[in-house]
Order: structure tokens, then sequence, then C-alpha cells
């Protein structure tokens, strides 16, 4: 069955690196804005900051997920449309044969 829909593909496949991607700079960045200028490391900072790095590229990868699932679900729908018509056309010539 040739795959249709590339486009949406292409953009889960964007969603999903990108939430990776932005997890991985976003644990550095919330490291690189703990500490102040004295050189000191802020808990609360690098928590808060790290919470919403999580939350955020988590959700990417979650609506890169869910795009992927939109589209296994058409393909798996057009196969059993597919299944489902074939079986109906064999049942059809089965019932128009004479005399068995």
């Amino acid at each position: 069955m040739k795959p249709r829909y590339q486009a949406l593909r292409t953009i889960s496949n964007i969603y999903r690196y990108g939430g990776v991607t932005f997890l991985m700079f976003g644990i550095f960045g919330a490291i690189l804005i703990s500490e102040d200028i004295y050189g000191r490391f802020n808990v609360g900072v690098f928590l808060t900051a790290l919470i919403g790095v999580i939350f955020s590229s988590l959700g990417s990868i979650a609506i890169g997920e869910l795009i992927q699932l939109v589209v296994s679900i058409e393909e798996n729908t057009r196969a059993s449309t597919q299944l489902l018509a074939r079986l109906v056309r064999n049942q059809q010539g089965e019932n128009q044969q004479p005399g068995a």
C-alpha cells in the first residue's frame, strides 16, 4: 500500500525531533540561567526553568506522536476498507455461481 500524507509525516518528525532537541538545549539553558552574577546557583530558578522546558518539550513530542497516530489510524482504516471490499466481492462471486 502506497504511503499517503507525506507532509503530515514530515511535520510529525519535526515536532518529535524538535521536542527532543529543545529538551537537550533547554536543560543546558536552565543551568546557565540559574547562576547569578556572583556565580551562585539558584535552585528555584533552575527547577522552574527545568519544569517549563520539560512540559514544553513533552508537549511538542506529544503533538508529533498524535499526528503520527492519526496517520496510522487512516492507514489501518484504508486497509480494512480494502479488505472488506475484497471479501464482499468474493462473497458476491460465490453467490452467483449456479448449483453448488
